[in-house]
């Protein structure tokens, strides 16, 4: 592998690895002199309060794309299987631009 794409993978992993890092360390929360704020682990303020609404949100985006990509590519794929102009025998011309490489 290349010495960048490593790099890469590193720098887009650090959100991750901070993460496991503060639930492995146990890491406080916020801390203030305001007497209403309690420190907190930063793993239960997560769940407690965004991770749910996060993967939530995760899960409706994974199906609309699925249903997304599934339908114009079903659609897309029975346009050029159906009314693609041929030629020559039902096929020529059409099978030739398809496979072409």
């Amino acid at each position: 592998m290349r010495p960048t794409s490593l790099l890469l993978a590193f720098f887009l992993s650090l959100p991750i690895l901070g993460l496991v890092l503060a639930s492995v360390v146990g890491q406080s929360g916020p801390t203030s002199l305001e007497p209403g704020l309690q420190p907190m682990n930063t793993i239960s303020h997560l769940w407690n309060y965004v991770l749910a609404d996060y993967i939530l949100t995760t899960i409706t985006l994974c199906l609309g794309v699925g249903i997304g990509v599934f339908t114009l590519g079903v659609g897309n794929a029975w346009l050029v299987a159906v009314h693609f102009p041929s030629f020559r025998d039902g096929r020529g011309y059409s099978t030739a631009a398809l496979l072409r490489e």
